[in-house]
């Protein structure tokens, strides 16, 4: 008995460092990674985008960066990677541009100007859930900086992708340099301290959905206030 368990000792050693060896030869520098729904996963590192099987041994798509100023190689760009997964298409926001691939991870599209030319915050990439199987739906928001206002604003952009032709379309974009509370009136700036937007069903309805932005809120003199408001 005691034979057989120093046996199964050694097998679940032998398993263990041939994991950390697997694990130690694959280098990702800066990455972001998503699990697929066929088990393989995507991965957003410095040089590229890449496709792994499920125990990281085999690549099934690569598409490396092929301009030096598409490489992930600071923290800032890293921190501007927004990856969002829908039950048929993956999403990605990399520098400022929108890379668009089906559900497996074959590339379909990647955007040929970025959302925009100005020094933006706190990115925020939202798919709309809307059935059409000609079009697939997304919102970006971020905030810039007034210095003659003196203020952040918030942007909301809408686009759409035609998958019959592999193109991504502007549709409409609102901003606003002020939040004004529903009930007292009151207004009060953005902070540039956070922001997120997803679409949720409405309470009273199990079809309608609403687009939700969570943002932080200041008046002068009064403390912070996080909070969200329907588009």
């Amino acid at each position: 008995m005691k034979s057989n368990l120093f046996k199964l000792d050694i097998l679940i050693l032998l398993s263990l460092l041939s994991l950390i060896k697997l694990a130690s030869s694959i280098e990702f520098v800066y990455p972001s990674s998503v699990s697929l729904n066929n088990g393989n996963i995507f991965i957003i590192e410095k040089m590229g985008i890449f496709i792994y099987d499920e125990q990281l041994t085999n690549i099934i798509h690569e598409y490396p960066f092929t301009e030096e100023n598409e490489k992930i190689d600071t923290l800032d760009k890293l921190s501007n990677i927004i990856i969002k997964k829908t039950d048929n298409y993956i999403i990605c926001l990399i520098n400022l541009r929108i890379y668009f691939f089906n559900e497996e991870g074959d590339f379909l599209l990647k955007g040929n100007e970025t959302i925009t030319n100005d020094e933006c915050y706190h990115l925020a990439l939202t798919p709309i859930p809307i059935n059409d199987d000609n079009n697939f739906y997304y919102t970006v928001g971020f905030y810039t900086y007034s210095i003659q206002n003196e203020v952040y604003i918030f942007h909301l952009i809408y686009n759409k992708i035609d998958l019959n032709e592999n193109k991504n379309d502007y549709i409409n974009s609102i901003e606003f340099n002020i939040f004004i509370s529903s009930f007292w009136k009151s207004r009060y700036n953005f902070l540039n301290q956070g922001l997120d937007c997803e679409y949720m069903l409405k309470e009273s309805s199990y079809s309608i959905y609403q687009l939700v932005c969570f943002v932080i809120i200041k008046r002068k003199d009064e403390p912070l206030y996080p909070k969200f408001f329907l588009m």
